[in-house]
């Protein structure tokens, strides 16, 4: 099988930000639309797309940039077909991910985000968190990250400088529940009074 794509004409996430010169004109906006675009394309791989496919391979190799630095999802040489008649099981497969913290220099140079932009990056840091909890049930789904990202209120907030990295640890305390679904509600995962 052969996936056919428009030619991307920025190649990958990877050698845009490897590239001193591109990397800073990624600022915060576009960065947070790149991540929002690849929600965007696994929540629908993994819900609404027939049958449903698991890529097991997101790494920033494989986002493709566009020349309007919209994000495509490539690179499904691992991704698997999932049944949803039956339990699914795989190993771990794919890029092990590590940045060093050396690594992280670009982003010190970019000038610090602005009150609209400052939302999206803590909520950004909030959901990642929030996909990290120990219990799996616990866990917002991929279609549930997708909706978050798609709620349009801009809650009053403190700027991202005010943010301390002690908040984003125990983001709980942002949390609208610890429910064992979150059904309920498209946009779960930041109690939009507390940021």
């Amino acid at each position: 099988m052969f996936l056919a794509y428009e030619y991307m004409e920025r190649g990958s996430l990877f050698c845009v930000l490897r590239n001193n010169a591109e990397a800073v004109e990624l600022d915060w906006m576009k960065r947070v639309n790149i991540i929002k675009s690849t929600a965007h394309a696994l929540s629908y791989m993994h819900h609404e797309g027939v049958p449903v496919i698991v890529h097991q391979d997101i790494s920033s190799n494989n986002i493709l940039l566009n020349s309007e630095l919209e994000a495509f999802v490539s690179d499904f040489g691992t991704a698997r077909l999932l049944d949803s008649d039956t339990s699914n099981q795989t190993l771990i497969a794919g890029t092990y991910g590590y940045i060093a913290p050396g690594e992280l220099y670009i982003i010190f140079r970019l000038p610090p985000p602005n009150r609209l932009v400052a939302h999206d990056v803590f909520l950004v840091a909030a959901i990642s968190f929030a996909c990290l909890r120990a219990k799996p049930k616990s866990r917002p789904t991929m279609k549930s990250v997708s909706q978050e990202f798609l709620c349009q209120k801009k809650p009053k907030m403190n700027p991202l400088h005010a943010v301390s990295v002690w908040q984003l640890r125990n983001q709980e305390t942002y949390m609208v529940g610890e429910s064992e679904t979150h059904s309920e509600s498209p946009c779960f995962l930041v109690e939009k009074d507390n940021i």
